[in-house]
């Protein structure tokens, strides 16, 4: 049986407002994708180690939009100071030593991405961590208010996050600063505290992959690859080559 047009019009009508008064799902947040016109990485002495040993050259045709800040001792504590040397804007040398890549070819005072490595052996509880990540993410957003992304990532870790001292040093206070006590093993209150800073910035921090050696280095020390920083290094670049 064919219903009334004046009928059908009614179902019509009806249909449409229900259909405009039902709530719109929300897609969750996500931080910004690229491409990026300048990243900086962001980092300690070793993270530029692993910047000259592969990642660089790993970028092949992005490397000027990459620009790099290594400052020695910078934990996030240290990026967390909004005057601390680590912001250093030159090169800075001796003991807190800063070194400054050559910068992205456009917008190298305005990156619209930063990649943080961050790192510290003294803070050894989950709260400790997600403390200091969040005063150093407050501090970086207030340097790089251009940033749309922010990539938070741990040191490079030992092979299957490991142990590449034999003896596992223990963490702590005073270790920091002492090469001996330091190894490339990533407590999983680390990823832990990572994984909830980046929920707390759902448009802004992402966390990257868990990058790790592929073996000790042969000379044990700290947290420098040495001979791995090569392969390290290269897996980074070939990360953020897909992900420009």
């Amino acid at each position: 049986m064919k219903l009334p047009v004046v009928l059908i019009s009614a179902l019509a009508v009806l249909l449409s407002r229900t259909a405009s008064t039902q709530p719109k799902v929300a897609r969750p947040a996500s931080p910004a994708s690229g491409p990026f016109v300048c990243s900086e990485l962001i980092g300690l002495l070793s993270t530029g180690e692993w910047w000259d040993g592969g990642f660089y050259k790993a970028l092949g045709d992005l490397k000027s939009r990459w620009q790099g800040r290594f400052s020695h001792y910078g934990y996030t504590y240290e990026y967390a100071k909004p005057d601390s040397y680590a912001w250093s804007a030159t090169n800075v040398g001796g003991v807190n030593s800063v070194r400054l890549s050559a910068p992205c070819a456009q917008n190298a005072d305005a990156p619209d991405r930063i990649v943080y490595q961050a790192w510290s052996w003294e803070l050894t509880s989950e709260k400790a961590w997600v403390d200091s990540l969040e005063a150093a993410l407050a501090t970086i957003r207030s340097k790089r208010p251009s940033a749309r992304r922010i990539d938070i990532m741990t040191i490079i870790r030992c092979p299957e996050n490991g142990w590449c001292h034999s003896d596992k040093p223990p963490l702590g206070p005073n270790t920091d600063h002492d090469a001996t006590r330091q190894d490339c093993h990533v407590p999983e209150y680390v990823d832990a505290a990572l994984a909830r800073v980046a929920a707390n910035h759902p448009d802004l921090v992402a966390v990257t992959p868990k990058f790790q050696a592929t073996s000790c280095p042969a000379k044990i020390d700290g947290i420098h690859l040495h001979e791995q920083n090569g392969p390290a290094g290269e897996a980074i670049g070939a990360y953020y080559r897909a992900n420009r």
